[in-house]
Formats: C-alpha cells, structure tokens, sequence
C-alpha cells in the first residue's frame, strides 16, 4: 500500500501505525480529524456482508461534505488530519459486519515526521 499511496501523492512517506476493524450492526465512526501520526491515511475495505452502499463521509470548513463508497478491494486515500470523516451506525442483523484495515503514514519532508514508526494508537 506505502508505495501506491507514494507514487500518487509523489512524497516519500514513512508508516506509522494500521490497525484492523470489524463493524457490526450499530457501530459507527463517530465524527472526527487524526492525530498528527495520521497524517496521510487509507481505509481499505475488505469484505462486507451488507445489501446497501455504506459510505465515509468527509467535511472540512468552507468545502462541501463528500461521500465515499468502496466495494471489497477499494480503498480511500484522505489527510486524516485535515478533514472530519465518520460513519453513521451500520444497519443489519446480527451477522452483519464490515471489514476494513486502515494504514496511517507521515510525510518524510512533513511537519509529522517525528511520528514515524508509531505504534500508539
């Protein structure tokens, strides 16, 4: 993924943290921006069992709140740090899920380099 993400932005970048989430029915993503350790993130979807489209949103003063929907296999590139993203609650039953991995990075000629390689999350 660190190297796809590379070549699109065209800035080195150093890993700091991934992480692994389920969601099942009810959770969510509430409303938020990163910590400087994700300053350059993907959310990567992975497999799902829900019959509707599930988006991430994003909003950041002065632009227009956007959203994403992603089927197994896809994933959003976003500056965690700057734009506010959620989920609203996952609807279903019980054996409803979704399964995503999330990889944060910081830019080596960034502000948050100091976060390389963190492992606190």
């Amino acid at each position: 993924i660190k190297g796809v993400v590379e070549k699109v932005i065209g800035e080195q970048l150093y890993p700091t943290y991934y992480f692994d989430r389920f969601y099942f029915k009810g959770q969510e993503l509430v409303p938020h921006r990163d910590r400087p350790a994700c300053e350059i993130s993907v959310s990567y979807h992975i497999s799902d069992n829900i019959d509707y489209d599930w988006p991430i949103f994003f909003e950041a003063e002065n632009v227009p709140r956007v959203s994403l929907t992603c089927l197994p296999g896809d994933g959003v590139l976003y500056r965690g740090c700057e734009l506010t993203h959620w989920r609203e609650k996952l609807k279903g039953d019980a054996n409803t899920y979704f399964h995503q991995v999330f990889f944060h990075y910081v830019r080596a000629d960034g502000n948050c380099v100091h976060h390389a390689y963190d492992t606190c999350n």
